[in-house]
């Protein structure tokens, strides 16, 4: 069994009477158990990717619990890297201590009275949903698990007639709702006591799954007549449906996405024929996929699951954040012809608005992390960034009267530069009715709070981010009006991106990024390799002062310099940063000496543990490794 299934196994077992009365837990009736066991269960399906998260596997910790000082009974701390950067994290013993243990996470202050909304699963994620994720749309993605917890807990799924009901939107479209759930097809098949409905695509309007587990429930106990059809529209409310596709599962693909959220859309050119195309992506030996192809005549055939990881741009370990659509092209058979790009547009704005990714993620193959893979692509569709971003704007910028849009924001613009934690003003408009205005910022595929409850005055608004943001590179801003009750009143928030540098230089000129930040063959990568020549200059990032050399490696003796080879720490005092630069051929500093932004300390080598001639640049914040593409972007 693996370890996800020896939790599920767990669980399934577990008395929670027995658990919330060792926690002094009481008035939860006991028919609410098993709507507890769905609701939590169907988080840690969210959190841990199915057990599959390096935080499950290492430290049972499937629920993503931070650590706090009342936890110290039943976990220890210990530092992770999540996807919010390194911060302390539960760790527990046993998969019994990690179920106690996010019983007792749930009884703290945050949480108080959340014994009163257990009545069920949704009434109990609707309460401690925002405090446990704020921001985030965590309710509704949780909901969406709700499904395949029942099933994993053999739980039934099927609901009374009575909580939903027929629904007939066109002649041809037969939906069932109940509550903001939709239904797309529907199988009719006749029992003992009438008909059964057996759902094959259950979705949800607002944040749903495209592939939750197949459910049944009863629509006519008793009676062969279906209930009478009501007519509604719900195209104003989510304008792109997803485009006609044909399932074609690849073998090459990963199940799930390790926790992280899904927020860049990678378009591909094939460089081959539709059908060779599809056929190679189902060949083991290839090792690579996409999650969809279309073809030259506007066919779409989907190979992975958005939900799972297709191996398409980049590390496979970057993948995890995005979905990768090829384009049939060759080099003789170039651009896109007008039902290619019908189902493209089509098939962008679906994921665009399935996803909420902003038209600034959406973003050719070569423009993948940093260029962790040096490729041109989708040169046969787009010969240029220009004719890329231009398309772009034409095709997938939504026009303002589509939906509604509470709020504009007229400072800063698209485009403004501020440094890392310089603070600056935003302000903006807004429509009759609007009272107060939230700010966020999108970041790593979370959205992160910045301002919230911001008063509205004759129709105008304005606020100081006085910290300023502290990582560097492209950030969406994003305002969302808010009625008097608090509720918002924008479908999608109004965005503009800002562009946050440090000042800082590229380390050195290089050739690309060979290998980026993050995990690498099960070991964390702290820095960036940057390939390029022996004896190419490498360059003081910033003013500071050098803290550290190593000299005398050759190459070939992997553990000189502890694996760094030659190499150099510069401390900057007044950023409260240390740069780190290694394998070098020779050095040009020493030790103490203070050095210039620009300065040549060293040049490119291959010492210590290195496999060719690259720079390997480091950027630490308290001794904690940094993405150096937080602070410097690009970098080559």
């Amino acid at each position: 069994m693996t370890i996800w299934e020896d939790l599920v196994s767990t669980y399934k077992s577990t008395n929670l009477e027995t658990i919330f009365a060792s926690l002094g837990v009481s008035g939860i009736p006991e028919s609410n158990y098993s709507g507890l066991k769905v609701a939590s269960l169907a988080q840690w399906i969210l959190e841990s990717a199915r057990g599959t998260s390096l935080l499950a596997v290492r430290h049972y910790n499937f629920g993503g619990l931070k650590w706090r000082d009342e936890m110290s009974d039943f976990a220890t701390k210990v530092l992770y890297e999540a996807n919010d950067g390194p911060d302390y994290y539960c760790r527990f013993a046993s998969l019994e201590a990690f179920i106690k243990g996010y019983w007792k996470f749930i009884t703290r202050n945050p949480y108080t009275n959340w014994e009163d909304h257990t009545s069920s699963p949704e009434k109990y994620i609707e309460f401690i949903g925002e405090i446990y994720a704020p921001n985030q749309g965590y309710r509704g993605k949780v909901q969406n698990q709700f499904a395949e917890a029942r099933q994993l807990l053999a739980l039934s799924d099927t609901p009374p007639l009575s909580q939903g009901t027929w629904i007939q939107e066109t002649d041809e479209a037969l939906y069932w709702m109940k509550g903001q759930y939709y239904i797309d097809q529907v199988d009719k098949v006749p029992d003992d006591e009438g008909f059964a409905v057996v759902i094959t695509d259950l979705k949800e309007w607002f944040s749903g799954s495209q592939y939750p587990a197949p459910q049944s429930m009863k629509i006519a106990e008793g009676d062969v007549q279906e209930p009478s059809p009501i007519p509604v529209d719900h195209r104003a409310q989510k304008p792109h449906r997803k485009p006609s596709v044909m399932f074609d599962e690849s073998p090459n693909h990963t199940k799930g996405r390790a926790g992280q959220t899904i927020d860049t859309i990678f378009i591909h050119n094939t460089d081959g024929s539709f059908a060779g195309t599809i056929s190679w992506f189902n060949n083991t030996d290839s090792q690579v996929s996409a999650h969809y192809v279309i073809s030259r005549q506007g066919e779409i055939v989907q190979m992975v699951k958005d939900e799972d990881t297709a191996w398409h741009a980049g590390r496979r370990s970057d993948n995890r954040r995005s979905i990768g659509i090829e384009h049939e092209a060759t080099k003789v058979r170039r651009g896109l012809t007008t039902a290619m790009e019908s189902a493209s547009i089509a098939l962008v704005k679906y994921l665009m608005q399935q996803y909420d990714i902003p038209i600034s993620r959406v973003l050719p193959h070569r423009q993948d992390w940093g260029g962790s893979v040096s490729t041109n692509c989708p040169h046969l569709l787009w010969r240029t960034e220009n004719d890329f971003n231009a398309w772009k704007e034409e095709n997938l910028r939504e026009e303002v009267g589509s939906f509604t849009q509470s709020v504009t924001i007229i400072k800063p613009t698209n485009g403004d530069k501020f440094d890392v934690n310089e603070a600056f003003t935003v302000e903006g408009t807004a429509e009759e009715g609007v009272k107060t205005v939230n700010l966020s910022t999108s970041w790593g595929g979370t959205n992160f709070g910045l301002k919230t409850s911001i008063p509205v005055v004759n129709g105008k608004w304005s606020t100081e981010i006085p910290d300023g943001l502290n990582t560097g590179g492209q950030r969406e801003i994003l305002a969302e009006g808010n009625d008097a009750d608090g509720n918002s009143l924008d479908f999608y928030p109004y965005e503009v991106t800002i562009e946050i540098g440090t000042g800082m230089a590229k380390p050195t000129q290089g050739d690309r990024l060979s290998s980026p930040f993050g995990p690498r063959n099960g070991r964390m990568h702290n820095g960036v390799d940057i390939a390029a020549n022996r004896g190419v200059p490498v360059f003081a990032v910033t003013d500071g002062m050098v803290s550290v050399v190593k000299t005398g490696c050759r190459e070939g003796n992997k553990i000189c310099g502890g694996g760094y080879g030659n190499h150099i720490y510069i401390k900057h005092s007044s950023l409260g940063l240390e740069t780190r630069y290694a394998h070098l051929t020779d050095v040009t500093v020493s030790l103490g000496e203070r050095v210039s932004r620009g300065q040549k300390i060293g040049t490119i080598g291959n010492t210590g543990n290195s496999t060719g001639p690259h720079l390997h640049f480091e950027i630490r914040k308290n001794g904690v490794a940094k993405n150096p593409l937080d602070f410097i972007n690009p970098i080559v």
